[in-house]
Order: C-alpha cells, then sequence, then structure tokens
C-alpha cells in the first residue's frame, strides 16, 4: 500500500487505477460535517455538556458516591444496549425489549417471594427468570425468521403483551421485596478497593490489548508486525479472515486465536502453542478451507478481496 489511501487491512486496498489524493485529518472532517456524516460526535459533544452542566450545578458530581450510583443505574441499560446491538447489526428493531427484560425482574421477584408456593432461592429465581425471556425471545426469533413477519409487528406486538403482563402482575400489589442476599449481592455488591482495582486494571488492559492488535493488524506491512510474536500470528489469523470465501467461517479472534484453536474455527490444523507462535506459515493451513489465504506481506500487494 502507498499513502494514496488508508489501510483497510492487510491486502484490502483500493482497486487498481482508482488512485484517490490522500486529504487531511481537517478536510475530511469538514467533509464529513458538510455530509451529515457526524458519526458518534453529537454524541460525544451531548455528554460534554452533561458533564459540564453538572460539574457547575452539583456539587457532588465528581465524588466516588455519585459515580457507583451513576454505575449502578446504568448496568441494566448497558447490558439491554449491549443485546440489541446485535439485532440492529441484523437489519431488524427490537420494541419489546425494555418490557421483556421487565419480565425478566418481575419473574425474578415472585420467584423468591417469601411465604408463597414458590419461595426458591435468588440464583434458581434468577434461572427462572432468564429462562423464561430466553423463550420469549426464542419465540419472537422464530416468527421473524420462520414465518416472516418483519420485527416491529412482532416486537410491537410483545411490547403491549408483556407491558400488559407486568401490570397485571403487579397490580395486585404495589411492591414486591427482595430480601434474598443472592438476588440484592447479584445487583448490588461492593468489591474491595483491591478487588475493585483489579477489575479494572483487568478490563482496561484486555482492551487496550485489543486495540493494540487490531491496530496492528490493519497497518503497512513493516519489520515490527513481521516479526513480533503474538502480532505475526495475529495479523495472519486476520488477513485470512478478510479473504471473502473464509470470512463467516473461520479466524474469529481479534486477540490470542485461542477461542479459534477451541471451536475449531481456524485455518489452521495445529495445537494451542502451534496457534500462538504460527506467525506468517502458512504451511499448517487445514486443506479443507474453501480458499487457501495468502500471507500478509503477499496480501498487501493483492486487489480488493483477492487474498
Amino acid at each position: 500500500m502507498t499513502a494514496r489511501a488508508d489501510v483497510v487491512a492487510p491486502g484490502i486496498g483500493l482497486p487498481d487505477g482508482e488512485d484517490v489524493p490522500q486529504e487531511s485529518l481537517w478536510q475530511r472532517a469538514v467533509g464529513n460535517v458538510r455530509s451529515g456524516n457526524l458519526g458518534v460526535l453529537p454524541v460525544v459533544l451531548a455528554e460534554l455538556g452533561i458533564i459540564v452542566y453538572f460539574a457547575f450545578t452539583a456539587t457532588n458530581f465528581f465524588t466516588a458516591p455519585n459515580f457507583v450510583n451513576v454505575i449502578l443505574q446504568m448496568a441494566g441499560t448497558t447490558m439491554i444496549a449491549y443485546g440489541v446491538v446485535f439485532v440492529l447489526l441484523l437489519g431488524e428493531i427490537d420494541l419489546s425489549i425494555g418490557y421483556v427484560s421487565g419480565i425478566c425482574a418481575v419473574a425474578v421477584a415472585e420467584f423468591q417471594l417469601a411465604g408463597s408456593a414458590h419461595d426458591f432461592p435468588g440464583w434458581i429465581a434468577i434461572l427462572f427468570g432468564l429462562g423464561i425471556v430466553a423463550l420469549i425471545g426464542l419465540g419472537q426469533g422464530a416468527i421473524v425468521a420462520k414465518v416472516g413477519v418483519p420485527s416491529f409487528v412482532v416486537t410491537l406486538a410483545g411490547l403491549l403483551i408483556f407491558q400488559g403482563v407486568i401490570l397485571k402482575i403487579l397490580q395486585s400489589r404495589d411492591t414486591i421485596l427482595i430480601d434474598d442476599n443472592w438476588i440484592n449481592d447479584t445487583a448490588t455488591y461492593y468489591f474491595s478497593a483491591n478487588v475493585g482495582w483489579l477489575f479494572m486494571c483487568t478490563t482496561t488492559g484486555m482492551y487496550l490489548i485489543y486495540e493494540f492488535m487490531h491496530f496492528c493488524c490493519h497497518v503497512d506491512e513493516n519489520r515490527f508486525v513481521r516479526d513480533c510474536p503474538f502480532v505475526n500470528t495475529l495479523r495472519r489469523h486476520h488477513t485470512a479472515h478478510h479473504n471473502a470465501r473464509l470470512m463467516m467461517e473461520t479466524n474469529m479472534n481479534l486477540t490470542f486465536p485461542i477461542a479459534d484453536w477451541l471451536f475449531g474455527t481456524s485455518d489452521l490444523d495445529r495445537g494451542l502453542l502451534g496457534h500462538l507462535f504460527n506467525g506468517y506459515d502458512t504451511h499448517f493451513l487445514k486443506t479443507t478451507l474453501r480458499s487457501q489465504p495468502k500471507r500478509p506481506d503477499e496480501s498487501s500487494a493483492a486487489p480488493l478481496g483477492n487474498y
């Protein structure tokens, strides 16, 4: 690759004859604003505005208790958002997701209700709640995928149905007390300071490793990415994943290819250590692959899709 375009992945560039002059960062930013392609910029600006506003109007905003409260309050919504991302990536929509999660909460509360005929331990109540919403999701998904009813219609009906179910269950009592330690600790357990730092360092380290490895998979060929252990392994691993004939079947890992080795989705016929230290070696490629992927240094000069 030359400086005429950004590198998408090793072997992915512009087709021959389509030279495009490289724009500066400022030119690309102005072009994006003019075309309305703002990406996450409005969300970031709005968030910064909220932070600045509350920093000046709430004296306890930048305090540890407030951050704990914010994290607890956003945990449920964030988990729902993680799940619905996969629905959106498929071009579908789920309007019922809020009330389906509410069904899970109500089910857990009901199944642990003291003095009732279904007074189960908290961990069993949690499993029952998860099982119920899994069956709901399976049913709605089957109607969309097998019957062919649009997801908008199915999940809109689900929203109305499960909203009514929640109101019906809660109509007989204003609140449901949860006294089970399993449930309460799952929701609001406070770790010690040392364990909290351990969690923070571990998750931050995992994210930084992911970003660094993925970055190394998408830069021009150089001595570091070619010779550095693990990095060269993942670079070849990821290059093979971008082969159009293999993309949906092999090499899903974006860090160390341990899961691909474990589940048999790797393009290599080697053991775990062989996977981790394979580098650019292509002598151990499976013979059953629909296409034989090239090395990153070979594919960097290939036309779009032919690598």
